[in-house]
């Protein structure tokens, strides 16, 4: 895999003797592109301009529902290597970025001009929100009713991490109440997603296919990580990027 392991059994594999091959950083570009471009999308309406192009409604232009991203604030939940790579686009546009990460270290915020704050004041303060934690029992549900109805009536909010961390549920209510400026996620609690999921029916939400990471580019880049993972394991019994390092210690691998 890239990097998430979700719908691997790495318990098993590692009891095994499986190692676990990962490519970190091998689709990072290609989704804090796609996350900035989800954020686009949000803040110039794009999806329903096209819609009233072909529906002949030239007048809704006049809507206004269209934003400037400058000088607007950016919230990361999450500052690895995703969210480092989109703070940086953003910063280009002209953003200020927030980010809150329990365990990124304060050099590395400050180099990415990150202001690290508390989950609360990032929520109530951002006008795009960005989500780029991984799902763990910890994480899981971590952006539920509470946390969405603190967040600004104008905001945006981006999944491209995994659909887990948001309550769905609590997403469709809040939404429907017109809470939100929009939500627009590549990722689902449970996908393949059924053509009938609430969400769908809402004009300011927007779905992409857990396609983020699936350029070209970025295939490329870990189809080739992963074979020389698995080259290194096999010719050398060591690899630096496993989920599962301990997979090592199986009697197999011992010479």
């Amino acid at each position: 895999p890239g990097v998430g392991t979700d719908d691997v059994d790495v318990a098993a594999a590692t009891e095994l003797g499986i190692p676990v091959v990962i490519a970190p950083g091998a689709n990072t570009i290609s989704v804090a592109e796609h996350a900035l471009a989800l954020i686009f999308a949000l803040a110039k309406d794009l999806p329903r301009n096209d819609q009233a192009m072909r529906e002949g409604n030239f007048a809704y232009r006049n809507s206004y529902r269209a934003m400037e991203l400058k000088d607007k604030t950016l919230g990361l939940v999450g500052g690895g290597a995703i969210g480092g790579a989109l703070a940086k686009l953003a910063g280009l546009i002209g953003m200020k970025v927030k980010v809150y990460d329990p365990y990124l270290k304060p050099e590395r915020a400050k180099e990415l001009g990150m202001e690290q704050v508390s989950l609360d004041e990032l929520l109530t303060t951002s006008d795009a929100i960005s989500l780029h934690s991984p799902l763990t029992p910890e994480t899981k549900n971590m952006i539920g009713e509470k946390e969405l109805r603190s967040m600004k009536p104008t905001a945006m909010l981006v999944n491209c991490a995994r659909g887990g961390l948001i309550d769905e549920d609590a997403l469709y209510r809040v939404m429907k109440e017109g809470h939100l400026l929009g939500m627009a996620t590549d990722v689902f609690a449970h996908e393949p997603v059924p053509t009938d999921h609430p969400l769908f029916s809402l004009p300011n939400f927007i779905s992409t296919p857990h396609m983020a990471g699936l350029t070209s580019e970025a295939a490329i880049g870990v189809a080739t990580m992963a074979a020389s993972g698995v080259l290194g394991v096999l010719n050398n019994g060591t690899w630096p990027h496993l989920k599962n390092p301990d997979a090592l210690k199986h009697p197999r691998w011992q010479k």
